[in-house]
């Protein structure tokens, strides 16, 4: 495997997409196990497009004992074949319309979505399908509710008494569910997040049956924050643990 450069432009690591094509970039520690890791996007005053890895995700990714595959947009099930479980982060792009529930014009249907959102989508569909574990943080956490069919808000705003997007270094407390697989990674009840997404899942009073368990909540607004499926070893979380605490991809390595 290759490796990431870092991108001082951005103050993150990755390769320019044009260079990408037909490689396979990750962090290889000779280990007997391979974790995915869908790259992130950035694009430069000048316009060119880069496949990118925020620092804090590269610093978590380096703790691990086990070796990244860094996947690409265009040929991401190719690469993902060889690995043993999968990490999507969080970013900024559009979901299927179908995983709101409110309606909106000029919304994006799930046959034109953009790449990012299509390789999310296969990729979940390929883990399941293959029985690997998955950990979804934030848009990717969202992005496998809906897959199971869980709804959600397009902006909390209105509806949060917690700030869970602010432009500050902002925080707000969760209660952890006690028996859940998360409660066995943190040890606690009751825990404190980063306030990083501007959408959210619907609280789960209001929600659709579904196979996916509630793991956290937001008290007072209610709003999901970590949420899971045992069976299918599947882990998410709507905050950013990489910025504080890197336990929950510690869960990762140790399901595999």
């Amino acid at each position: 495997m290759e490796k990431l450069v870092k991108l001082a432009e951005f103050g993150n690591y990755g390769i320019s997409v044009d260079e990408a094509a037909g490689h396979l970039y990750g962090i290889n520690k000779k280990a007997p196990k391979t974790v995915g890791f869908l790259f992130g996007f950035d694009k430069s005053a000048e316009g060119k497009e880069y496949y990118s890895v925020d620092m804090p995700y590269y610093r978590a990714l380096q703790e691990l004992g086990v070796n990244v595959l860094f996947l690409d947009y265009q040929t991401p099930l190719e690469a993902f074949a060889v690995c043993d479980g999968l990490i999507l982060p969080g970013g900024s792009f559009a979901s299927p319309e179908e995983f709101y529930a409110d309606a909106e014009k000029n919304s994006v249907e799930t046959q034109k979505l953009p790449p990012r959102a299509g390789a999310y989508l296969d990729l979940i569909e390929a883990a399941l399908l293959a029985g690997k574990p998955i950990l979804g943080i934030c848009a990717g956490a969202q992005m496998i509710a809906g897959r199971f069919g869980l709804k959600l808000y397009r902006s909390l705003q209105g509806i949060e008494k917690y700030p869970h997007k602010t432009s500050e270094l902002k925080a707000h407390p969760v209660v952890v569910i006690k028996g859940t697989e998360l409660y066995d990674v943190l040890k606690k009840e009751n825990y404190t997040v980063n306030s990083r997404h501007r959408e959210g899942l619907l609280p789960w009073s209001q929600q659709p049956e579904s196979e996916i368990l509630l793991y956290a909540v937001s008290p007072l607004d209610g709003i999901p924050e970590a949420w899971g499926f045992p069976e299918k070893k599947i882990l998410c979380v709507q905050w950013h643990p990489e910025d504080f605490d890197t336990s929950v991809y510690h869960w990762l390595e140790n399901v595999l």
